[in-house]
């Protein structure tokens, strides 16, 4: 099934593969103790490569990357601010997280231009 914009339900389900693979390779950085823990070093890599290979095979059957790159720009940092106060402790202030939340919708709406 195609949308208006002739992307199909495949590619948003790579794109959410993709996305999600970044946040969590992004938010078990930490534990990979710098690349020195053998276990985590391998969870956060193949989360990563998983990511990667999401998105080329979704460049490869078509997907826009003018669209996919400003999307994935506009999630991963949020969904990674959220795991990182919500989950893991660190903390933000209301301002701090709001600017945050404001540019990457400014770069998403950007994409979309």
């Amino acid at each position: 099934m195609e949308t208006a914009s002739g992307l199909t339900a495949r590619l948003f389900v790579l794109f959410a593969v993709g996305a999600l693979g970044q946040v969590g390779g992004g938010a078990t950085l930490g534990r990979t103790e710098g690349f020195t823990n053998p276990l985590w070093t391998a969870i956060c890599l193949l989360l990563f490569a998983v990511s990667i290979g999401a998105l080329a095979k979704m460049v490869q059957e078509g997907g826009p990357i003018s669209i996919i790159m400003p999307a994935l720009a506009a999630t991963v940092p949020l969904a990674l601010v959220f795991i990182g106060v919500f989950f893991l402790g660190e903390s933000a202030s209301w301002p701090r997280i709001g600017l945050l939340a404001l540019a990457c919708i400014i770069i998403g709406i950007s994409g979309t231009l």
